[in-house]
């Protein structure tokens, strides 16, 4: 029976196999960095698991003013800031604990989702590259420099939601370039929506990629003076955004008397 060789497949699957390899090595790398590293030493991550711990013990949301999740010594909380990851890894770990109380593995759990969020990012990184060279070697050199640059693979091992706002940063360039190509089709404009969405529920410190898109978008149409479809496809992806990510500003200028930002 013949052996089973890459060389044997159509180009554009052996292109996907070769791109699944990449993430699956991606997820690989990321992992293993985050079974090996002590808890609590990447930075701030205690401060942050705090949070995640708070929403796995309660089940519920704490506001920025809930003792338990309170920086010892500094005072402030990361509650009060967006905590999509935070809730993403409070409820996986309080499922996981249906079958395990194993404080490592409901750890090891909750970076994980950090690493998922980074092979998404490797995903969207070698999409771009696609789009920005014709020429397989600068695709791949260009992917591979961004996504195992050692700060990048550390940046997704560990509790944080830095790593959501890089994965939203990558999404965000995505879509700014295929707007480039297809005037901010409907997918596009979706996709732009995700990216913001997903930035704005992260880390403020991101934000200049909400506003770089932002000028992006209004630049491509002020080439072409398409000043009306520049308004309604402006307000699409505003009503997509706010539909996504409004719900936590909302509750913040409840909760800290009209401060949606704190």
């Amino acid at each position: 029976m013949r052996g089973f060789y890459l060389k044997n497949i159509g180009g554009k699957t052996k292109e996907y196999v070769w791109e699944g390899l990449f993430l699956l090595i991606v997820f690989g790398a990321e992992m293993s960095l985050a079974a090996v590293q002590m808890f609590g030493h990447p930075p701030d991550e205690f401060a942050r698991f705090e949070v995640v711990y708070f929403i796995f013990r309660h089940g519920y949301l704490p506001t920025g003013y809930e003792i338990e999740v309170q920086i010892g010594g500094y005072g402030g909380s990361y509650a009060f800031q967006p905590i999509l990851t935070y809730i993403i890894q409070g409820y996986l770990m309080r499922f996981l604990n249906l079958f395990t109380g194993n404080i490592y593995i409901l750890v090891l759990a909750a970076r994980m989702v950090n690493c998922v969020f980074g092979v998404i990012m490797a995903h969207y990184v070698r999409k771009i590259s696609v789009l920005l060279w014709d020429s397989r070697m600068l695709q791949w050199l260009f992917t591979c420099l961004v996504v195992f640059l050692p700060e990048n693979i550390f940046i997704h091992s560990y509790i944080n939601t830095d790593s959501m706002a890089a994965m939203g940063i990558s999404v965000i360039i995505y879509a700014v370039l295929m707007g480039e190509k297809d005037d901010y089709g409907k997918k596009t404009a979706v996709t732009l929506s995700a990216g913001v969405s997903l930035v704005a529920l992260s880390y403020y410190n991101a934000y200049a990629a909400i506003l770089t898109a932002l000028l992006a978008f209004i630049a491509h149409f002020v080439r072409s003076g398409e000043y009306r479809k520049m308004w309604r496809k402006m307000g699409f992806i505003i009503l997509l955004v706010s539909a996504m990510s409004g719900w936590w500003f909302i509750r913040s200028g409840i909760l800290y008397n009209g401060d949606i930002l704190v």
